[in-house]
């Protein structure tokens, strides 16, 4: 087995290999709703190569928030070369997170001069169930192609401070970051992980080893100026234009918290996965649950003060990795949202940020089994026995969500089965059903979330269309005069009440 450690590239093969099989029982799956519609199936701008210069001054879902022009461009390649064949955007999906697996085997080789480290953190990122809605779901190309851009930058740079060709390689990490940013917003915390890195793997004192930081991370500040300037010249700046009271702000970020002990309790027991992750708000600092999170932070810093001298200082930057990338996401500069009440906390937060999760299992991993081999606790073959137990383990589970995202329904289900105040998916479940001609099961979909919003026109039109489907066109013309405030839907409502009197006439006569 030892031999099999000196050979990179059939290290890289295995885990790639390992990777795909897991990921392979989606490509079957069709476009789904919400995102998928609106972003490629009908999304005119991306059939056309003329229109490229609207991907790059436009918002990403047309409301001034997202700015991802390099995700949109994917799109138009692949509509050029497939069309609207969803296994081919699915099999990109796939291969761009592989892509991104071989980057952090890497990277991970170079910071520790060691190939198994780098095999087993580069296989719990190929495998881990924790990817499957970046990796699954087309939407997730954001994600998947953001983090690669992310991971190729860091490395790049790491290269550049080890190796020789530091001038290309710095460089190509430049371009790098420079695509990331016009794929995915949170990759802007780039320049804090280079400067983590030179202030804790180098070693570098940030006052005395100033100028350094100045001349390595100033070009990166650069470029996200630029980024930030072009924006703000395009209007799409609404991300960063929220204005929020504190205890606001406090509650959510305390929240967040909340949300990050369950992430790392997935990390662990993938026991419900599900799409679109949702953490109920606190509604005050005095509930139990905010006392336990604040005690369970607390007792963490502690821990690690107390034992900081004796934590690795790779060890020490990937904890700081972890917690820097979901700085965007801790609802402190922009609320992160998915209804009223709830913050998101979907699993595909967690891509790039997992490879600390891994890093450290995996020193952990390396640290038990030294100590087994000298204390003798179970023998070797038992415990490789247990590490490839939980290989096969979190590898089934991937293939059981890809299974499931294989089937919209099944994905949908999976979903209002553990978060059943989600209104967004639930409606997204409902219009699914509708393109399955089941009208019924829509119908109790749409009057769920009406029970949550009674004034929600979008549900109640379309609850008045399901019972229509079903010839109810009394019953639906009913619900399409309960409808207030219609605004963008007015047309659609009135075509609606429309054709439901017209079935009505031609019934009668």
């Amino acid at each position: 087995m030892s031999s099999f450690f000196k050979h990179k590239w059939l290290m890289l093969l295995v885990v790639v290999t390992l990777g795909f099989s897991a990921y392979s029982f989606v490509l079957n799956a069709p476009f789904k709703t919400l995102d998928d519609q609106f972003g490629i199936v009908k999304n005119e701008k991306i059939q056309i190569f003329d229109n490229i210069g609207q991907l790059f001054t436009e918002s990403y879902f047309d409301d001034d928030v997202y700015y991802r022009p390099l995700v949109l461009l994917s799109y138009m390649a692949e509509y050029h070369f497939f069309q609207l064949r969803s296994v081919y955007y699915y099999e990109v999906n796939i291969g761009i997170h592989l892509l991104a697996v071989i980057f952090v085997f890497l990277f991970i080789q170079l910071l520790f001069n060691n190939n198994v480290m780098a095999f087993f953190t580069a296989l719990l990122f190929a495998m881990h169930p924790v990817h499957w809605v970046a990796v699954t779901n087309i939407t997730g190309r954001s994600v998947v192609l953001g983090d690669t851009f992310f991971i190729a930058s860091v490395y790049c740079f790491c290269l550049a401070r080890i190796k020789q060709e530091r001038a290309f390689f710095y460089l190509l990490s430049l371009l790098s970051f420079s695509c990331a940013i016009l794929t995915r917003e949170s990759t802007m915390t780039l320049p804090i992980i280079l400067g983590s890195y030179l202030l804790i793997v180098e070693r570098r004192r940030l006052l005395k080893d100033f100028k350094i930081y100045a001349r390595l991370l100033s070009p990166y500040l650069v470029v996200g100026g630029i980024y930030f300037f072009a924006r703000h010249v395009m209007g799409i700046t609404r991300l960063f234009n929220q204005h929020r009271m504190t205890e606001e702000i406090v509650l959510s970020f305390l929240t967040f918290l909340r949300s990050v002990i369950t992430h790392l309790r997935i990390f662990i027991a993938p026991y419900d996965l599900h799409f679109d992750r949702s953490t109920v708000i606190f509604s005050g600092m005095a509930q139990p649950a905010a006392i336990a999170t604040i005690l369970f932070f607390v007792t963490l810093i502690f821990l690690v003060f107390i034992f900081r001298k004796t934590i690795p200082h790779k060890a020490q930057f990937f904890i700081m990795w972890f917690f820097i990338l979901l700085l965007p996401v801790a609802q402190v500069v922009a609320p992160v949202a998915i209804q009223k009440g709830y913050i998101s906390s979907g699993e595909h937060f967690l891509y790039m940020p997992s490879v600390a999760v891994f890093v450290l299992s995996v020193l952990l991993m390396q640290y038990m089994y030294k100590k087994n081999a000298e204390h003798r606790w179970i023998s070797v073959v038992t415990f490789n026995f247990v590490i490839l137990g939980i290989i096969v383990f979190l590898f089934l589970t991937t293939v059981k969500q890809s299974i499931i995202s294989s089937s919209e329904l099944a994905m949908h289900e999976q979903i209002i089965n553990y978060a059943p105040h989600n209104t967004r998916m639930r409606y997204s479940y409902g219009s699914a059903l509708v393109k399955s001609r089941l009208f019924a099961k829509a119908e109790e979909q749409f009057r769920a979330i009406l029970k949550i919003d009674p004034t929600d026109a979008k549900v109640r039109i379309s609850l008045g269309k399901a019972l229509c489907d079903q010839g109810h066109y009394e019953e639906g013309i009913a619900e399409y005069n309960k409808v207030q405030n219609e605004g963008e839907w007015k047309s659609l409502l009135e075509e609606n009440i429309r054709l439901a009197k017209e079935h009505l006439l031609s019934e009668s006569l």
